[in-house]
Protein backbone atom coordinates (compact mmCIF):
# COMPACT_ATOMS: atom_id res chain seq x y z
CA UNK A 1 0.00 0.00 0.00
CA UNK A 2 1.06 3.91 -1.04
CA UNK A 3 2.10 5.75 1.46
CA UNK A 4 -0.28 9.26 2.25
CA UNK A 5 1.63 12.15 1.37
CA UNK A 6 3.24 14.36 4.23
CA UNK A 7 3.09 17.68 4.89
CA UNK A 8 6.36 19.68 6.45
CA UNK A 9 4.99 22.62 8.10
CA UNK A 10 8.85 23.91 8.75
CA UNK A 11 8.44 24.97 4.65
CA UNK A 12 5.75 27.54 3.92
CA UNK A 13 4.50 29.24 1.00
CA UNK A 14 2.06 31.39 1.37
CA UNK A 15 -0.75 32.11 -1.46
CA UNK A 16 -3.15 34.92 -2.04
CA UNK A 17 -5.95 34.00 -4.35
CA UNK A 18 -8.56 37.08 -4.94
CA UNK A 19 -12.00 35.77 -6.25
CA UNK A 20 -13.31 36.46 -9.24
CA UNK A 21 -17.38 36.62 -10.47
CA UNK A 22 -17.50 32.97 -12.05
CA UNK A 23 -16.40 31.42 -8.69
CA UNK A 24 -18.95 33.14 -6.63
CA UNK A 25 -20.82 31.32 -3.59
CA UNK A 26 -18.45 28.04 -4.69
CA UNK A 27 -17.83 26.20 -1.25
CA UNK A 28 -14.23 27.64 -0.36
CA UNK A 29 -12.70 23.90 -0.01
CA UNK A 30 -13.22 23.08 -3.20
CA UNK A 31 -12.43 26.26 -4.87
CA UNK A 32 -8.46 26.26 -3.45
CA UNK A 33 -8.92 22.71 -4.23
CA UNK A 34 -9.43 23.17 -7.98
CA UNK A 35 -6.78 26.73 -8.07
CA UNK A 36 -4.49 24.33 -5.64
CA UNK A 37 -4.66 20.56 -7.29
CA UNK A 38 -1.51 19.31 -5.55
CA UNK A 39 -3.35 19.60 -1.98
CA UNK A 40 -6.49 17.52 -1.84
CA UNK A 41 -9.38 18.39 -0.53
CA UNK A 42 -9.10 16.66 2.94
CA UNK A 43 -5.40 18.64 3.82
CA UNK A 44 -7.59 22.13 2.66
CA UNK A 45 -10.25 21.57 4.93
CA UNK A 46 -7.39 20.41 7.31
CA UNK A 47 -5.50 23.60 6.79
CA UNK A 48 -9.43 25.37 6.99
CA UNK A 49 -9.15 23.87 10.94
CA UNK A 50 -5.62 24.86 11.84
CA UNK A 51 -6.74 28.22 10.48
CA UNK A 52 -3.80 28.25 8.11
CA UNK A 53 -6.18 29.83 5.10
CA UNK A 54 -7.89 32.56 5.79
CA UNK A 55 -10.58 34.85 4.16
CA UNK A 56 -10.41 38.56 4.23
CA UNK A 57 -7.60 37.92 7.29
CA UNK A 58 -10.74 35.84 8.84
CA UNK A 59 -10.84 32.68 9.62
CA UNK A 60 -13.68 30.67 8.19
CA UNK A 61 -15.28 26.82 7.49
CA UNK A 62 -14.58 24.43 4.55
CA UNK A 63 -18.47 25.52 3.58
CA UNK A 64 -18.05 29.40 3.20
CA UNK A 65 -19.76 30.26 0.13
CA UNK A 66 -17.08 32.37 -1.57
CA UNK A 67 -17.52 36.28 -3.17
CA UNK A 68 -16.40 38.42 -5.23
CA UNK A 69 -13.01 40.72 -4.37
CA UNK A 70 -12.41 37.77 -1.18
CA UNK A 71 -9.03 37.72 -0.32
CA UNK A 72 -7.94 34.14 0.33
CA UNK A 73 -4.63 33.58 2.15
CA UNK A 74 -3.27 30.43 2.12
CA UNK A 75 0.15 29.54 3.92
CA UNK A 76 0.85 26.23 2.30
CA UNK A 77 3.39 23.30 3.76
CA UNK A 78 5.45 21.57 1.51
CA UNK A 79 4.20 18.20 0.57
CA UNK A 80 6.65 15.53 0.61
CA UNK A 81 4.76 12.37 -1.85
CA UNK A 82 6.52 9.22 -0.58
CA UNK A 83 9.01 7.75 -3.42
CA UNK A 84 6.80 3.92 -4.65
CA UNK A 85 9.79 1.54 -5.53
CA UNK A 86 8.89 -1.38 -7.91
CA UNK A 87 9.25 -4.76 -6.66
CA UNK A 88 10.16 -7.83 -9.06
CA UNK A 89 8.62 -10.59 -8.44
CA UNK A 90 7.57 -13.65 -10.33
CA UNK A 91 4.94 -14.13 -12.30
CA UNK A 92 3.46 -17.58 -12.99
CA UNK A 93 1.82 -16.51 -16.57
CA UNK A 94 -0.63 -19.16 -17.83
CA UNK A 95 -1.53 -17.21 -20.97
CA UNK A 96 -0.26 -14.89 -23.13
CA UNK A 97 -1.35 -13.21 -26.30
CA UNK A 98 -1.70 -9.47 -27.83
CA UNK A 99 -4.50 -8.81 -26.45
CA UNK A 100 -4.43 -10.27 -22.92
CA UNK A 101 -2.39 -11.60 -20.20
CA UNK A 102 -3.74 -14.46 -17.70
CA UNK A 103 -1.83 -14.64 -14.54
CA UNK A 104 -2.42 -17.20 -11.75
CA UNK A 105 -2.13 -14.73 -8.37
CA UNK A 106 -1.21 -16.62 -5.68
CA UNK A 107 -3.39 -16.45 -2.33
CA UNK A 108 -2.99 -12.82 -0.19
CA UNK A 109 -1.38 -11.11 -3.18
CA UNK A 110 -2.00 -7.51 -3.18
CA UNK A 111 -3.35 -6.29 -6.67
CA UNK A 112 -4.24 -2.80 -6.24
CA UNK A 113 -3.81 -0.97 -2.75
CA UNK A 114 -7.17 -1.29 -0.34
Amino acid sequence: MAKPIQVDYTDITTHELTVRKESVLQRLDIYIHKRLPTYSRTLVQKLIKERRITINGDSTKASYGINVGDVIRIEAPKLIVPQVVATDIPLNIIHEDGCMIAINKPPHFVVHPA
